[in-house]
């Protein structure tokens, strides 16, 4: 999934609902989901929240949630709150974390 917006308040809720949305019918609820966020400029409090929601929604569906491509500035945000989600520094850790 590559998003085509920053993560501010109040796209994240368009962002869960795609990203939501990618895993539960391309994805079947069972494969992998990347989510491409070389678009990320910064995060707010607000998108970090509603990002830890949508690691929950995957998590509860035992479904694997990956993030690539995340700034510096957008993954300090993103460990905030979540230090459990997945963020793939580059394309060989992303193969490593989908083998």
């Amino acid at each position: 999934v590559e998003t085509q917006s920053g993560l501010f308040f109040p796209s994240v809720d368009y962002v869960r609902t795609s990203v939501n949305k990618v895993g539960l019918t391309t994805a079947s609820s069972r494969m992998t989901v990347v989510v491409d966020c070389g678009h990320f400029t910064g995060v707010d409090y607000t998108a970090v929240k509603g990002i830890k929601s949508l690691c929950n929604d995957f998590e509860k569906r035992h479904q694997p949630l990956v993030f690539i491509n995340v700034s510096k500035g957008v993954r300090k945000g993103l460990m905030s709150l979540n230090t459990d989600i997945k963020i793939a520094a580059s394309q060989d850790e992303l193969r490593s974390l989908l083998a």
